[in-house]
């Protein structure tokens, strides 16, 4: 399992941390909790990770 350190803002508001990670959308988007929810609200099908501080897991 590769480390990882969240430096990443949301990539829709680019105001709060990017702590979810879509693995279905191109590029693997981070995004924080709101604007996942809202963009994946009709895309059931998409995996979400979230981020658990070195790396993410299945949500």
């Amino acid at each position: 399992m590769a480390e990882y350190i969240l430096t990443q803002t949301c990539s829709l508001c680019l105001v709060r941390e990017g702590i979810w990670q879509c693995t279905e959308c191109f590029g693997k988007p981070e995004f924080c909790m709101s604007c996942c929810s809202n963009a994946h609200q009709r895309l059931s099908f998409h995996r979400v990770k979230q981020c658990m501080g070195t790396h993410f897991e299945s949500s």
